[in-house]
């Protein structure tokens, strides 16, 4: 082509093989007031740097306003890591919102993690 014009007449991608397993970790954490909310968005930028930074973990989590206090919503999505995995990887952070129930609150908090490869 010319002009700005062409076509493309070959196409090579380069893939990846599928993990052994994906993952995913959803819901949310609400602080009961200002102060708590923002040692709850301290407390997870810590616990993102020490345990999901890097390739097997993403997407997406969000911090609102919600009353007096923050909502921190989770929709986070893994590879190559087993149920009990994901609950161990997880396990300092719910753990330091459950020593504090005066604090937050937790709803639809849940996990789950499955084959990446389905034979038929």
């Amino acid at each position: 082509g010319g002009h700005g014009f062409g076509v493309v007449v070959s196409l090579t991608v380069r893939t990846h093989p599928l993990p052994e397993y994906f993952g995913v970790v959803n819901g949310q954490i609400i602080s009961n007031d200002q102060q708590s909310g923002e040692e709850l968005v301290k407390k997870f930028l810590d616990f993102y740097k020490e345990n999901l930074m890097g390739p097997d973990w993403g997407e997406q989590v969000g911090f609102y306003p919600q009353g007096n206090g923050i909502r921190m919503e989770l929709s986070m999505v893994a590879a190559n890591f087993t149920q009990e995995e994901i609950v161990k990887t997880w396990s300092p952070l719910a753990e330091w919102v459950q020593q504090r129930p005066n604090d937050f609150t937790t709803t639809d908090w849940s996990s789950l993690s499955i084959p990446g490869k389905w034979e038929y």
